[in-house]
């Protein structure tokens, strides 16, 4: 059983966190969303703090807004957090719909579908080991040396 949170005082994550594990939460999640208060601009960033926390909870993003970010940077982030905590990361990836996360990327909304594929593709590549390149309407990754 998961629980959902918002971070509206950071400096609260830490009982939050402690209050989850006793309660008896198997896992802890972040959504995503920009300029709003209590959501992350970076569930896996904070889904990775409290993995290093609570070493009995799970922890991730429920979703990442993954047309949003750098489909290299978060398969290594999200690799490296699970790694790091002994398989704990639950990883869970969105278009999102929201229109002013999008507009403050400046990424037009419309593409959120194609971009979601093309990013998923090219984070699940680079899990199974391939170098690339990585080429798509919206996104185009060179080959990475290995």
């Amino acid at each position: 059983m998961a629980y959902g949170t918002y971070v509206r005082v950071p400096s609260d994550l830490d009982a939050e966190i402690d209050a989850v594990a006793e309660a008896g939460f198997e896992s802890m999640v972040f959504s995503e969303h920009h300029g709003m208060p209590g959501y992350v601009p970076d569930p896996l960033a904070a889904a990775t703090y409290v993995l290093g926390r609570a070493q009995t909870l799970r922890a991730g993003p429920m979703p990442i807004l993954l047309p949003l970010h750098d489909p290299v940077h978060v398969a290594e982030a999200a690799a490296l957090a699970d790694a790091l905590s002994g398989g704990r990361l639950v990883f869970g990836v969105a278009a999102g719909y929201y229109s002013r996360d999008f507009e403050q990327r400046g990424i037009d909304v419309g593409t959120r579908g194609d971009r979601l594929e093309e990013a998923t593709n090219i984070v699940r590549a680079i899990w199974r080991g391939e170098t690339g390149p990585f080429v798509g309407a919206h996104l185009n990754v060179p080959v990475q040396e290995p």
